[in-house]
This record gives C-alpha cells, sequence and structure tokens, in this order.
C-alpha cells in the first residue's frame, strides 16, 4: 500500500507539473512472496492502470529507448611552450647579475616524493615526481659552483599543529597523522627532510624556509631575505606545480621579483596539471614569468 501511494503521488504531481514526466514501471520489478500478497499486488497494479499518465514498459522496453552515454574524452593539452626557445626573449639579460639571483627549490621533501609519505597517503604515485631530481640536481651543483645564492622551502607543521587551519586540516586530515616514518607534514619529521640528492650545504650557507601554507612567501621571512641580499630575480624549481610553485611564482611576481620557472625541474602527480601551469606561467609574454629548462639555465649561467 506504501509503494502504490507513492506511486500515485508521483502520477499527480506529473499532471500538475508544468512539464509532465510519465511514469513508466517494470511489472517484472514488483517482487512478492506469499499468495495473499501477490493477489494484493495484482489489485494494486491494476488500479494503478487507471491512472492516465503510467506508462507501462519492461526494463528492455526502457533501456532500448535511452541512448548510452558515451564515456567523456580525455583532454589533450598542447606540449609546454617556453617563451624563450623563439630567441626573442633576452633569457641572459635576467641572469646577467649573478649577485642578484638565487635557485629556489620548492618542497623537495620526503613527504611529497618518496614512499611512506603524506603524498603518497592521499593516493598519489610518487614516483611521477621523482623524474625532476636528476636534472634539479644539476642545476643546484652549477648553481653553487658558480656562486648563485640557494634557498630551500619545506611545507610542514609546528608538532602541535597550531599553525594548521581548521581548512586546510579538513581537506588534508593526514596531517600529524602517523606515517610508515613518523608523523605526516610535520616539522621535524622524516617527511619534512629534503630529499637526499637536494640536500641543503652542510655548512649553514644556504637558507631553509618552513612554510605552513602553500606559498614561499606566506607566513615566512623569504621576502625579507631576498630584499635583505639584493635578489631580484628567482630561478624556480620544485613540486607540484599547480600548488606550490604556481602559488609562490605568483606571490613573487606581485612583489616584483622576477621568475624563470624550469619544466623539467618542476612536476605534478598529474602530468596535464604540470603542462597547463607552465603554459599559464608563460603565457602573455610571460605574465606571470619565464619558462626555461635545466639545459638553458645551465649554459646561461
Amino acid at each position: 500500500s506504501a509503494l502504490e501511494s507513492h506511486i500515485e503521488q508521483l502520477a499527480k504531481e506529473s499532471r500538475e507539473s508544468e512539464e509532465p514526466i510519465v511514469v513508466c514501471l517494470g511489472l517484472h520489478t514488483f517482487v512478492s512472496g506469499t499468495p495473499a500478497a501477490v493477489n494484493e499486488l495484482g489489485k494494486m497494479l491494476t488500479r494503478l492502470e487507471n491512472v492516465s499518465n503510467i506508462v507501462w514498459a519492461t526494463a528492455q522496453e526502457v533501456s532500448g529507448c535511452v541512448k548510452a552515454q558515451e564515456p567523456p574524452q580525455k583532454i589533450v593539452y598542447p606540449p609546454t611552450e617556453s617563451i624563450w626557445i623563439d630567441g626573442d626573449f633576452p633569457l641572459n639579460s635576467l641572469l646577467r647579475d649573478r649577485s642578484k639571483v638565487a635557485l629556489l627549490l620548492i618542497d623537495f621533501q620526503n613527504d611529497f616524493l618518496q614512499i611512506g609519505g603524506f603524498g603518497e597517503k592521499l593516493g598519489n604515485d610518487v614516483t611521477s615526481l621523482r623524474r625532476v631530481i636528476a636534472p634539479t640536481k644539476s642545476v643546484l651543483s652549477h648553481a653553487r659552483s658558480v656562486g648563485v645564492r640557494v634557498i630551500h622551502t619545506r611545507e610542514g607543521h609546528r608538532p602541535n599543529l597550531m599553525d594548521l587551519t581548521p581548512l586546510k586540516g579538513e581537506h588534508c586530515n593526514g596531517i600529524g597523522k602517523e606515517g610508515l616514518h613518523g608523523r605526516l607534514m610535520v616539522r621535524s619529521e622524516w617527511g619534512n627532510d629534503i630529499v637526499p640528492e637536494l640536500m641543503p650545504a652542510t655548512d649553514g650557507s644556504e637558507c631553509v624556509i618552513d612554510k605552513p601554507g602553500k606559498s614561499a612567501f606566506f607566513q615566512t621571512d623569504l621576502e625579507f631575505i631576498l630584499r635583505n641580499t639584493n635578489i631580484d630575480t628567482l630561478i624556480v624549481c620544485g613540486v607540484t606545480t599547480e600548488i606550490c610553485v604556481h602559488s609562490t611564482v605568483r606571490d613573487a611576481t606581485d612583489r616584483g621579483f622576477k621568475c624563470i620557472v624550469l619544466d623539467d625541474c618542476t612536476a605534478s602527480y598529474f602530468d596535464e596539471f604540470h603542462s597547463v601551469g607552465l603554459n599559464m606561467i608563460s603565457s602573455q609574454d610571460g605574465i606571470f614569468g619565464v619558462v626555461a629548462d635545466s639545459k638553458a639555465i645551465i649554459d646561461c649561467l
């Protein structure tokens, strides 16, 4: 009786609506177990047959009228175009005075690049980021050899998580939890350490910026350090392209710093995000900066 009442209500609402819909019932979808119930079911169906806007159909008839929805096609993004390739952009002019250039290495830490870190806990394939380690190591080695200032960043939080906003905690609920090698995204834990291949110089000459957010400028002294050391140009490497790298580059350009982002030294867990992220940086004649690669930078330095 409840089912009958519900169907009648649907039919009534359909008749009264501006765009009536047809109620279709498959007879074989009604199941009953006892003779008495079968008898009642028969009576119910007879009564419903007299309702004007109920049309009877089988599942096969309905499926034959409904066009199968084609799966969405994967979006193929164009390859990244680096605006210095054609020679029109004077990349050398940005690097003429090395004393005003800094190499900024963003978040090359275990939590994002190693198995057992925060990135893997989120379900990402961390091997997709590790491809940038080798070219970044080459740039780092060359920068050190020619006296370019090097700055590292690490995203992480205080052990008591008092610098973790409720919003970030809600969307990244693994922060502060125990992982395979200690607490995730917490300072002084294994996950917060920079990967061995790109560790800061042991003599203390390279700054390490601990940041609680995506941008390296948010709640840090990075801007003070850059201005205090007369830096006006940043060579940017790091992960991930669309989050921490993009946030930092946008903040840097708003503060008047020129940015050169290296294609093969930045990466995302999602290749299409990396491609689109770099295209956004270099679009409109470099609205956020210049996109280059490790070889071009090494040659210019």
